[in-house]
C-alpha cells in the first residue's frame, strides 16, 4: 500500500462507496469484509494436531482463503501468534534509546520488560516516560519530533522542563523492537475449516506444544505485510490492496485486521471497544 498513504486510490474509493451505498442508502450488500468474532484453542488429539480456530462473523459471508507464499522458510499468511506473554503491546515507541510500550490495551503503559533496567537507571527511564506522557497530553501528538526539548513553561512539570526526548531506537540488537520480535510473534500457516465456512484454522504444530498468549492478523507492521519485502517496496513496487489471504466469499472484501489476547481458557479477548468473545 505504501508507508502512509495508499498508492492506489481507486480501490479504496470503491470500498468507501460500497460501504456508503449500504450504510447510508440502505442498499443490500456488505459494508466491510469478514471481522473476527471469536477464537478458541483446540488441544491435540490422536487424530488431529493442536490448532487455533478463528471465527469470522456469523457465517453470512463465508471465508475465501486466497493462496499465499509458503515455503520452508517463508510463510506470508499474516497470521501471527505470540509466545511470550510479557511482550504483548498494542503500541510501542522508541524514546531516548529505549523501547516503551505506550499502550498495552489496559491503559497501563510500562517500560519494555526486555531492558530489565538496573536500580540506578530505573528512575531516569521512568522520568523519561512520564515526560513523554506529558508531551502527549499537552500536544495531543503521540509521535515525537527529532530533537524535542521540553520548554521551561509552567504547563510542564518542573522535573520535565529542559529534558530532551527523542524518537531514537536502541543502537544495540540492531534496534529491534522487542514488542515486535518475529521470533516471538510467530507466523503460522492457515486453512479453512472443513466443518464451518466462517472459520480459519491456524496450525500450531511448529510451536511444539508451547502456549500462545495473543493472535493478530495483518496488524500494520513490516512483519505482517502480505507482500514480498525489499528495498523497492513502497518505492518502485507497491503492495496492492487485498493482498492478504483472508477474504469474504460473498462480499469480495478482505478481512479486517485484528489483535487479540488469548486467555487462560484458550479463547480470544480483543482490545476494547472491539468484541471477539463469541462462543462457537
Amino acid at each position: 500500500m505504501g508507508p502512509i498513504h495508499p498508492r492506489l486510490k481507486k480501490p479504496i474509493g470503491e470500498r468507501l462507496a460500497q460501504a456508503a451505498h449500504t450504510l447510508v442508502y440502505q442498499a443490500k450488500g456488505y459494508m466491510y469484509g469478514p471481522t473476527i468474532s471469536g477464537c478458541r484453542v483446540d488441544p491435540s488429539t490422536n487424530n488431529s494436531p493442536k490448532t487455533l480456530r478463528l471465527k469470522f462473523g456469523d457465517g453470512t459471508d463465508p471465508i475465501l482463503l486466497k493462496s499465499y507464499k509458503r515455503t520452508a522458510t517463508v510463510t506470508m499468511s499474516s497470521v501471527r501468534v505470540l509466545t511470550n506473554s510479557s511482550n504483548f503491546c498494542v503500541e510501542s515507541r522508541p524514546i531516548n534509546g529505549t523501547w516503551y510500550c505506550i499502550n498495552d490495551g489496559a491503559d497501563t503503559p510500562k517500560p519494555t520488560p526486555s531492558e530489565r533496567p538496573s536500580e540506578a537507571d530505573t528512575t531516569s527511564k521512568r522520568l523519561i516516560f512520564k515526560c513523554f506522557q506529558e508531551y502527549v497530553a499537552v500536544t495531543g501528538e503521540s509521535m515525537l519530533p527529532t530533537g524535542f526539548k521540553i520548554p521551561n513553561d509552567e504547563i510542564w512539570s518542573k522535573e520535565c522542563r529542559g529534558l530532551s526526548i527523542n524518537p531514537a531506537a536502541p543502537v544495540d540488537n540492531n534496534g529491534i523492537n522487542p514488542f515486535e520480535n518475529p521470533e516471538q510473534w510467530v507466523t503460522l500457516n492457515i486453512t479453512t475449516a472443513e466443518d464451518d465456512s466462517s472459520v480459519v484454522v491456524v496450525d500450531l504444530t511448529p510451536l511444539g506444544g508451547a502456549p500462545i498468549y495473543a493472535v493478530r492478523y495483518a496488524w500494520g507492521n513490516i512483519w505482517d505485510q502480505c507482500c514480498e519485502q525489499g528495498d523497492d517496496l513502497g518505492v518502485s513496487r507497491i503492495c496492492p490492496p487485498a493482498s492478504c489471504p483472508i477474504h469474504g466469499e460473498k462480499s469480495g472484501l478482505p478481512a479486517n485486521p485484528f489483535l487479540a489476547r488469548i486467555t487462560d481458557e484458550g479463547v480470544c479477548q480483543c482490545i476494547s471497544p472491539q468484541e471477539c468473545s463469541s462462543n462457537f
